[in-house]
């Protein structure tokens, strides 16, 4: 199947709603910025239409309302008609695929997380398109889009760039984590800390739907083509990447809480954001000191692997260049 026909993870427009919990299919040093987020209006239906903007094409979701219906009267519908493209939507998040006739996105994302977490249940205990953002991150990294997939899918390298996660997460430390592929039952937190926060200190209410023996874990997860995962007990947060050009990718990260923890002067959650707003800021700043060695003749074969990363990063290396060679068919019938 060629990347482009894919089910990829979009923008949730310009209200930033969350657009139910379940699976449903509606058919055919990086600049930051961080803003808090309010629950928005889930009226409207949602229907995908390619968008072109500057070089290149990408797939948005546009959200259909009277004021917008009645701003087309007068147009020949007929004649300006935009090209539907299939949207689904799975945990609250909206899902675009480009192809003609694509397959059940449930297909696509089911046994990648039953692959990491060994029990598809586990993330349905975390009930993230229940959730409500409490913040949300923009990076304009100025590496290709590969290279922050392979940073995200090995630990080799947290010892020396990501202090205060290692501190968090002490088996993040030894250069052997992941040398037997991800671990299905999560990492713990330290055991002198009280959270999955900055200080170690801040304590949020639990998820609802988790279990007592989820509690104090930690699971990161790449959800192919385009999103990152994690998995903590009181928040969720999802990464999503748009490639803009080969050496830009913009980034966006939300962290996703309760609505009863967002409720105003309940709980303060920058805390639990602050932890992985320096992973982010350490992990794309890694991206963009590589990505210039890209260029070198020498790379032409690739990189090497150490082998507590060779695992799980070989498998995505064969997943994407069977995508290619999918592509290449296609292009050459």
């Amino acid at each position: 199947m060629p990347l482009r026909d894919a089910w990829q993870d979009r923008p949730r427009g310009a209200e930033g709603s969350r657009a139910g919990s379940r699976w449903a299919d509606r058919g055919p040093a990086p600049a930051r910025r961080a803003t808090p987020r309010q629950p928005a209006s889930r009226r409207g239906s949602r229907r995908g239409f390619p968008n072109r903007r500057g070089p290149d094409a990408r797939a948005a979701v546009r959200f259909t309302s009277p004021v917008f219906r009645r701003a087309l009267d007068g147009i020949d519908r007929g004649r300006y008609r935009l090209h539907q493209v299939h949207v689904a939507i799975w945990e609250g998040l909206i899902w675009v695929s480009l192809a003609g006739q694509p397959g059940p996105l449930e297909e696509q994302l089911r046994p990648q997380i039953e692959a990491r977490l060994g029990d598809y249940g586990k993330v349905e205990r975390y009930r993230p398109g229940e959730l409500t953002a409490g913040a949300r991150a923009e990076y304009d990294v100025a590496a290709n889009w590969k290279l922050i997939y392979e940073n995200f899918q090995e630990c080799y390298h947290c010892r020396s760039i990501h202090p205060e996660l290692v501190a968090t997460i002490p088996r993040f430390k030894s250069p052997a984590v992941g040398a037997g592929g991800y671990d299905p039952g999560g990492y713990p937190v330290a055991a002198g800390r009280r959270s999955f926060s900055l200080t170690g200190q801040t304590v949020l209410p639990r998820l609802p739907g988790l279990l007592p023996a989820d509690d104090r874990l930690f699971y990161g997860m790449v959800v192919l083509p385009n999103c990152f995962l994690s998995l903590v007990s009181d928040h969720v947060i999802v990464h999503r990447f748009e490639p803009v050009a080969p050496d830009r990718t913009l980034a966006v990260c939300e962290w996703l809480f309760p609505a009863q923890t967002l409720q105003a002067g309940r709980y303060d959650v920058a805390d639990a954001v602050a932890l992985f707003g320096k992973v982010n800021e350490q992990d794309f700043a890694a991206a963009q000191w590589c990505q210039p060695n890209m260029s070198s003749r020498a790379y032409a074969g690739g990189g090497v692997l150490v082998p507590s990363e060779a695992p799980v990063i070989s498998r995505y290396y064969n997943w994407y260049l069977g995508l290619m060679e999918d592509t290449c068919r296609g292009a050459t019938r």
